[in-house]
């Protein structure tokens, strides 16, 4: 009889001997042709036996990511050796050491972030918080005091005013403001959005003669959080409304957050009066992060998924991606989804692949003519329709020439190609159409400004 296969019939010294057996195990496991050397270290050799129970041999890994890798990966070559080196077929049964706690932390955040969920925090993203934002030199202070609104909100810093290129961070710090209220008070009323949805719901409020329903959604609130406030250039009706909303917030005790991609003296045509308050709150600012911030911002975004990289391939992740914490969480992403499905140790070449990937996800949309038509109709409030077809009123046909005038700038397409963007238009009126937006251009500086908002918007990666 198979000497190892003893130690399984007697109880006494079943727990005694079954490291033995395991090591057994583990060296035919070693030279499995079928388990690489980097995955018998990663996966394998933490594995540690804990008992027998009926026909099963209990294991124990750290958590619950190792054991799915396991379960995926090896369960085939486990099985084969542990008939080899004991003689009998046994079933395994992986247990996770903190398969409880991760339990029990789910049903905390459910309780402390997800219950009595309504309209005011449908948008928000339990897992930006505090705890997952990496703090460094260029972004401490905006961290700090999207702290200390969160402790105190429409105590200090109201309105919070947090500005910063796109992928930077401004919106996690937002979620994080609503998380870390609706933790402390979870009936505060806490509403994010985005300016161009406020926009919209302004306008269609305007179009259904809705306003008092807009009004007590917007302004029946504890907290208010807009992103990318910079949208607010050029539309002067929605400013109004924006101003009011902001007012009747502060006056009833409550708190107004905003990001931008630039500062309040930077938006184009913004009324005086809200850039007086704007400027009044606390103008934070978040810039790239250096090397030694993006290093840690790699590691933590891998330990969020438990999910080991090399130091090296840290350090190369940050040097390659400098400019864009948005771009670095879609490498670890990528990386830990092949790592997932294959098992594949992440390498440098492998973080190349992805980063090239990740940067060609980001690359600008393509300005289509479609596009150019829809900003300018979205910046001037009318219909991209309407502005294709001829005729219509003077606000619409303002915005036909400055679609044109655009398109001719980006495109370069000849006059004739962009009349027939508009029903069949002669060369001749676009170019009187362009020319009279360039003489415009040159004697009203609110115009000029609104269409090189336009032309910003286009160009930049938003």
């Amino acid at each position: 009889m198979n000497p190892t296969l003893q130690i399984f019939h007697n109880e006494e010294e079943r727990m005694r001997n079954i490291q033995e057996a395991w090591e057994a195990i583990l060296q035919i496991l070693k030279s499995d042709p079928t388990v690489s050397p980097a995955a018998y270290d990663l996966w394998i050799k933490e594995i540690q036996p804990i008992a027998i129970e009926g026909e099963a041999l209990v294991l124990s890994v750290p958590s619950v990511f190792q054991r799915d890798i396991i379960e995926q990966q090896f369960a085939g070559p486990q099985v084969s050796a542990v008939q080899a080196a004991i003689g009998i077929p046994l079933k395994l049964l992986i247990r996770a050491e903190d398969e409880e706690a991760a339990r029990e932390e789910e049903d905390k955040q459910d309780k402390q972030l997800r219950r009595d969920l309504t309209t005011y925090y449908k948008m928000i993203n339990p897992f930006y918080t505090f705890k997952t934002f990496v703090v460094g030199p260029t972004n401490d202070f905006a961290y700090l005091a999207a702290q200390s609104v969160a402790d105190k909100p429409a105590n200090a810093y109201n309105p919070l005013f947090i500005w910063g290129g796109s992928g930077l961070g401004k919106t996690h710090l937002l979620h994080a403001i609503c998380n870390e209220i609706h933790q402390n008070n979870p009936k505060s009323k806490i509403l994010y959005t985005t300016c161009e949805s406020f926009t919209n719901d302004f306008l269609a409020a305007l179009h259904d003669m809705t306003l008092p329903d807009f009004r007590q959604k917007y302004r029946d609130v504890d907290i208010l959080l807009i992103d990318d406030i910079q949208f607010l250039a050029n539309k002067v009706q929605t400013q109004e409304e924006f101003f009011n909303t902001f007012e009747a917030i502060k006056l009833a005790g409550g708190q107004v957050v905003l990001t931008s991609d630039r500062r309040p003296n930077e938006i184009a045509t913004l009324t005086d009066r809200l850039m007086s308050r704007f400027e009044a709150g606390m103008l934070a600012d978040i810039q790239p992060p250096p090397i030694e911030t993006r290093i840690l911002i790699v590691q933590s975004k891998a330990a969020q998924l438990n999910f080991h990289i090399d130091k090296n391939v840290c350090d190369y992740i940050a040097r390659e991606l400098k400019t864009n914490v948005r771009q670095i969480e879609g490498v670890i992403n990528k990386l830990h989804a092949e790592y997932r499905l294959n098992g594949s140790v992440p390498t440098e070449r492998s973080a190349e692949l992805a980063i090239s990937n990740v940067r060609n996800d980001n690359q600008p949309v393509e300005v289509t003519v479609d596009r150019i038509i829809a900003e300018v109709a979205r910046t001037m409030n009318v219909q991209p329709e309407d502005i294709r077809n001829k005729g219509g009123n003077s606000q619409i046909s303002k915005a036909r020439k400055v679609s044109a005038y655009i398109i001719r700038e980006i495109t370069r397409m000849k006059t004739k190609e962009i009349g027939n963007e508009f029903g069949g238009l002669d060369h001749s009126t676009i170019s009187y159409a362009t020319t009279s937006v360039e003489n415009k251009m040159k004697s009203d500086t609110a115009f000029k400004a609104m269409v090189e908002d336009i032309l910003n918007n286009l160009k930049t990666d938003r």
